[in-house]
């Protein structure tokens, strides 16, 4: 007696080996994409065109999303007070401070709970963003007054962040932000 199995379901070995050989080749392909990838992103960061653009990016962000914005005497120190609670809130006593320094060439940052009167970022918090070397004398964070009539210093005038960031190799990166609320 001779049994035949025509009617039997599924994939030969030969299809099942053409299909693992075309993902062995997909997935080649991609892997190899993210690596170039990943090293253009390092070479970019290490000749410093891509870090200076992303702090700058990055600090326009918590400025414009402010409602309370300090800076230093020396002007190497930014404090934003960023909206802490969903929905916004009247208050700004439930709001939590993001502090930016400059410090020895290097950008630190700090983040303080709501109620908490921030203090000065020093070298040993964290780097916002590693392998940005700053010039520190020439970097800094400044109020500027878009109209001369209104003093700066009163509640409620039009104030922007000035935000100024020199390599060490002397590329300067600069922008001018203005908050949500209100700077003091």
């Amino acid at each position: 007696m001779i049994l035949k199995f025509y009617d039997q379901r599924g994939f030969s070995l030969a299809e099942l080996l053409v299909a693992g050989v075309i993902l062995s080749v997909v997935f080649v392909a991609a892997a190899s994409l993210h690596v170039t990838s990943l090293k253009f992103l390092e070479n970019q960061q290490r000749s410093g065109n891509l870090s200076p653009l992303i702090t700058l990016n990055y600090l326009s962000r918590s400025v414009k999303s402010a409602n309370e914005v300090l800076i230093s005497g020396t002007g190497k120190q930014l404090s934003v007070r960023i909206e802490g609670s969903d929905p916004p809130t009247v208050s700004t006593a439930d709001d939590p401070w993001e502090v930016y320094g400059i410090i020895g060439g290097k950008l630190y940052w700090r983040t303080f709970a709501a109620g908490v009167t921030p203090t000065d970022v020093t070298a040993s918090d964290p780097e916002l963003l590693f392998n940005l070397p700053l010039d520190t004398a020439n970097s800094s964070f400044t109020f500027v007054n878009p109209s001369t009539a209104v003093d700066a210093t009163k509640a409620g005038s039009a104030v922007v962040v000035n935000i100024k960031l020199v390599t060490q190799e002397g590329k300067i990166h600069q922008t001018q932000v203005a908050p949500s609320g209100k700077p003091k």
